[in-house]
């Protein structure tokens, strides 16, 4: 049982830093476009909101929940897979202004 309450306490723990780590990233998204922002902030909530309902109610199907939630916000993600940067909506290339 203490086992149980310690892999939660660790996810819970894992959910809300993630969600902290989305807070301290969106401005820097704000302000590359706002649908980036948009895109963290909706992130950031979800995962605070994860960490404190699974903190309130354990239990498998949420487990497995948050595994694919997180799954998802890392598949949608271009960082690790960009090999050169590409330009944000609007903008013809990389550093240019928007027009």
């Amino acid at each position: 049982m203490e086992d149980q309450r310690f892999v939660v306490r660790v996810a819970v723990g894992l959910a809300l830093g993630a969600a902290l780590v989305h807070v301290w990233a969106m401005p820097g998204h704000f302000a590359e476009w706002w649908g980036y922002g948009a895109f963290f902030l909706l992130v950031a909530v979800a995962q605070g909101l994860y960490g404190l309902v699974l903190l309130a109610r354990p239990g498998r199907a949420l487990f497995f929940l948050g595994i694919g939630g997180n799954l998802a916000v890392v598949s949608s993600s271009r960082t690790p897979l960009e090999r050169r940067p590409r330009p944000s909506p609007g903008r013809t290339s990389v550093g240019s202004p928007p027009g």
